[in-house]
């Protein structure tokens, strides 16, 4: 019973601390560089630098959110990041696209629609993160 508690103990404290890592910029990693727009909802990959930063207005309390960041990581590794952190966030990949290196990554939630592009070039990868948040009909 003891080592029941103590797993059950175990499994709870490993799934807080991977969701703190995961849980949006805000809240875990921190880039470099240029400030993210205010509750930016997706994580930043540790050790990157924003090198562009852009909150829209589109509707009352809500923005279009738009961070470029940079990255010295094994694009394959940045990549994996991100999927996994799609699927935490609970958004449905809908593509999964690459066009000569660079990938797509397409998603949907029912608040949401973020797209993540990231684009090699020399030993660096670029990462475009766009959010745009659903909008009413009436706010359209």
């Amino acid at each position: 019973m003891i080592g029941r508690k103590l797993l059950v103990g175990l499994a709870v404290a490993i799934i807080a601390s991977s969701s703190t890592l995961l849980s949006g910029c805000g809240a875990g990693y921190k880039p470099t560089g240029l400030a993210l727009p205010e509750k930016f909802p997706i994580a930043c990959y540790p050790g990157t630098e924003c090198t562009k930063s852009d909150s829209t207005p589109v509707a009352p309390n809500k923005y279009r959110q738009v961070v470029i960041l940079k990255s010295n990581d094994e694009f394959d590794k940045i990549l994996n990041f991100y999927k996994n952190e799609i699927a935490m966030k609970s958004y449905r990949l809908l593509s999964d696209n690459n066009m000569r290196g660079t990938i797509t990554l397409e998603c949907t939630s029912d608040w949401a629609k973020l797209d993540i592009i990231l684009v090699p070039i020399g030993a660096q990868t670029v990462i475009c993160i766009t959010y745009d948040p659903k909008l009413d009909p009436a706010q359209k």
